[in-house]
């Protein structure tokens, strides 16, 4: 079996959340995205422990790449040094 990668780069994926809760991975995309309402409690409480315990955090960047949707905004000035 694939052991998860360690080291300073090294996230925490939602596969290795699912399977420290004994779950499946829609388990927990349904839990991390609002979509809970019909999961059970003790699931809920054993998904919600291992995000703790690993210390999950999303990946924004492949959340963007997922969704479509990048939550930044660009400016374009003429000048730096422009106060506007």
């Amino acid at each position: 079996m694939h052991e998860p990668a360690t080291g300073p780069t090294a996230r925490t994926t939602i596969r290795e959340v699912a399977r420290r809760a004994r779950v499946s991975p829609s388990t927990v995309s349904n839990l991390l995205n609002g979509r809970d309402e019909r999961m059970r409690p003790s699931t809920r409480r054993r998904v919600l422990a291992a995000i703790e315990e690993l210390g999950y955090q999303p990946n924004s960047a492949a959340r963007q790449l997922r969704t479509g949707q990048v939550k930044t905004i660009g400016l374009v000035v003429p000048s730096v040094a422009n106060p506007f």
